[in-house]
């Protein structure tokens, strides 16, 4: 069946103005907490047309486009398997040029399923590009961190230590 493809809705500028702004944007567009859904029209004005979402596993790359991860994501909710799902940003590094910007954002993820809670902590490569009046993702990667691949200390935040009474 070809799926027809969806209006990209008018986003917020506060949400498109800059690269923090649309990273922030896109945390909150896809976290939701029970009996709540994910702002699927706001993920939707994120991203550029043609865009893909492509989760990087040990022997496959899952590759879909924003309304098949949308689709997925609602239909485990309606499915009653996802109740809960929080994805937080903890550390960034970002490096841009005219009108593009290549972002590794460190992320955990808590989500509640069905039959269990857990957490998980992986990094985005986030691809944007600034096009017009404002900026667009163009393209979403990401992998998630394994007992065999810890996310390195350069992209982890940076440790806090307590001031000396000295």
């Amino acid at each position: 069946m070809v799926q027809e493809p969806q209006p990209i809705p008018t986003s917020e500028f506060a949400d498109v103005e800059s690269v923090d702004s649309i990273i922030s944007a896109l945390y909150n567009s896809i976290s939701f907490g029970a009996g709540e859904q994910p702002d699927s029209n706001r993920l939707r004005s994120l991203f550029m047309p043609g865009a893909h979402l492509i989760h990087v596993k040990t022997d496959a790359a899952d590759t879909m486009d924003v309304e098949t991860f949308i689709d997925r994501l609602v239909q485990q909710i309606q499915a009653g398997i996802l109740t809960e799902f929080i994805e937080a940003e903890l550390a960034r590094h970002t490096k841009s040029f005219g009108n593009i910007a290549q972002v590794f954002s460190t992320f955990e993820t808590r989500l509640v399923t069905d039959y269990r809670s857990s957490s998980a902590r992986g990094i985005h490569s986030i691809q944007l590009m600034r096009y017009g009046d404002r900026w667009w993702i163009t393209n979403l990667l990401w992998d998630d961190e394994q007992s065999d691949k810890p996310i390195p200390a350069k992209y982890l935040p940076e440790q806090q230590f307590p001031e000396s009474s000295e």
